[in-house]
């Protein structure tokens, strides 16, 4: 009967010295999992973040050269108007109201040119 009592014992210990070792592997698996997750999740938010710089850049690479190009244009308009002279002057449309007109070849304004003579 000792001998039964003691065999159970031990069958016992061993079952359960058993059980500890594999939940230490499934500890031991859980952890390793978390790990590699943790470094293609790092990988991925370093990818991202790297891509998303060289988006911003160029954005503002893009932006650079249109404020040039802008001023380019604005340097050309101020060369051409720079010693003009600006100009009001009224036209009488037929209806009792006076409208602006601008000078020039070609202005139509209410159905005539600036000297009011049909076209």
């Amino acid at each position: 009967m000792q001998k039964q009592l003691t065999d159970l014992q031990n069958e016992a210990l061993a079952a359960a010295t058993e059980h500890i070792r594999e939940q230490r592997k499934r500890n031991a698996n859980s952890r390793m999992i978390a790990v590699c997750l943790t470094c293609l999740l790092v990988v991925a938010i370093v990818c991202a973040t790297v891509l998303g710089c060289t988006a911003i850049m160029a954005q503002q690479e893009t932006i650079r050269e249109q404020q040039y190009a802008l001023n380019m244009q604005y340097a050309g308009l101020s060369g051409l108007l720079s010693g003009a002279e600006i100009v009001t002057e009224y036209a009488d449309t037929g209806d009792g109201d006076n409208g602006t007109a601008v000078v020039g070849d070609g202005n139509v304004f209410a159905g005539g040119n600036y000297n009011g003579e049909s076209n």
